[in-house]
């Protein structure tokens, strides 16, 4: 069961990408009902991601309508501009517990890239989004799917063309290893494509510190949604997305240091896309 390693230059759209090149983010089809958010538990905490700001069906005139109130007053026509450095909009609070303590993180994370929709297809979605791949990863192709001995012997029956279950292996900020297996899911619609990722646990599902302190375990904790709609103008796309993961007390002692990052890394990977896209 092969495993594509790579440094993570961000927490979620690394993760997103390792779809198979065989899933198109660019092909059209029929409108389908939104997927519903299951919840996902974080260290004893129940947490439901909110649906994404558009759906695909909304006229030009709407989604500057919905997207607005996210923006804080930044002004529309200066988040859509055609620019590399164009504003990219991240959210960020902590999933606490009933006495106040951090148990991981939300994350709402939302840009727009200048191409158009169609333009994009799974295999090209990654290699835009993945510009930090190292030598190694570049050389091993793409990523392979849970053999279906092993899905089968998990009770899993679901997987086909639009569910997926993949292993991972990838570093959080040069400090954590994360490996274990992502269930996969691809809604397709004519003005959007949407990706859903959740940590499945029903693999065996790993942390590791990479300092020098052999500290590590098992890790439970982590959903996904990634959209890119359509906009009006037939030529341009938001990307949105909202994760939730758990962070364990041992990887970072408790600090700030993962949330002072996350902003950094995805507003680097959000720029990288936008490049690979002129």
């Amino acid at each position: 069961m092969p495993v594509r390693r790579r440094s993570l230059g961000s927490v979620l759209l690394v993760l997103a990408t390792v779809c198979s090149a065989t899933v198109s983010l660019g092909t059209t089809g029929h409108a389908a009902d939104p997927p519903q958010q299951e919840s996902v538990q974080i260290a004893g905490q129940s947490v439901v991601l909110d649906p994404p700001t558009l759906s695909g069906q909304e006229t030009a005139d709407q989604q500057v309508q919905r997207i607005e109130p996210l923006l804080r007053g930044l002004p529309y026509r200066q988040f859509a501009r055609d620019s590399v450095v164009a504003p990219v909009r991240i959210f960020t609070r902590y999933v606490n517990d009933s006495s106040g303590k951090h148990l991981g993180h939300q994350v709402h994370l939302l840009f727009v890239v200048h191409t158009p929709l169609t333009t994009f297809t799974a295999d090209d979605f990654t290699s835009r989004l993945l510009g930090d791949s190292d030598d190694s990863a570049a050389d091993s192709g793409p990523p392979g799917d849970v053999s279906p001995e092993s899905l089968r012997s998990r009770g899993i029956t679901d997987s086909g063309p639009n569910v997926r279950y993949q292993p991972f292996d990838v570093k959080l900020l040069d400090k954590i290893q994360l490996s274990g297996v992502l269930r996969i899911t691809r809604h397709d619609a004519d003005d959007q494509q949407r990706i859903d990722l959740r940590l499945d646990d029903r693999f065996d599902n790993r942390w590791t510190s990479l300092d020098a302190n052999d500290q590590g375990g098992a890790y439970a904790g982590f959903q996904a949604w990634l959209t890119a709609t359509a906009l009006g103008d037939g030529q341009s796309v938001l990307i949105e997305s909202r994760f939730v993961m758990h962070e364990p007390e041992q990887w970072f002692a408790g600090s700030n240091f993962l949330r002072s990052k996350l902003p950094l890394v995805l507003q680097e990977a959000a720029r990288n896309l936008r490049r690979k896209s002129k």
